[in-house]
C-alpha cells in the first residue's frame, strides 16, 4: 500500500493492490476464526462487537481520504496512511495477540 501511490504504470498499480487486497482477504479468515477461540460460547456477541467497531474506518476514512484529495490532491499520501494504519493493526496483534478463552 506504500507503494501503490508512487507508481506510474496502470497495471503496476493495479497488481499491488490486487495483491494487497488479496494478503487483506486471508487476514480476515483469522479473524473470522479467532472470535471462535477467545470465547466459544460468546462467539456470536464478540463478533458484533468486533464488525460494529470495524465498521467506523468504513466511513471515516471516505471522509479523511476526501478531505486529503481536496487539500493535498494526493493518492499516495491516502495510501500511505492506509498502509501505516495496517502495519500498525499487524504490529499490535502480532505483539498482543492470542487464542486464550476469556470467556
Amino acid at each position: 500500500m506504500f507503494f501503490i501511490g508512487h507508481m506510474n504504470c496502470y497495471s503496476t498499480a493495479l497488481s499491488a493492490i490486487s495483491f494487497a487486497f488479496a494478503m487483506e482477504g486471508i487476514g480476515s479468515a483469522a479473524v473470522y476464526a479467532n472470535n471462535q477461540d477467545l470465547a466459544p460460547t460468546h462467539a456470536g456477541a464478540v463478533y458484533g462487537f468486533m464488525n460494529s467497531i470495524s465498521a467506523i474506518p468504513g466511513f471515516l476514512g471516505v471522509y479523511i481520504s476526501g478531505h486529503i484529495m481536496d487539500y493535498f490532491n494526493s493518492w499516495s499520501i491516502v495510501f500511505s496512511i492506509t498502509g501505516s494504519i495496517t502495519f500498525t493493526g499487524w504490529f499490535v496483534f502480532m505483539l498482543f495477540g492470542t487464542g486464550e478463552k476469556i470467556a
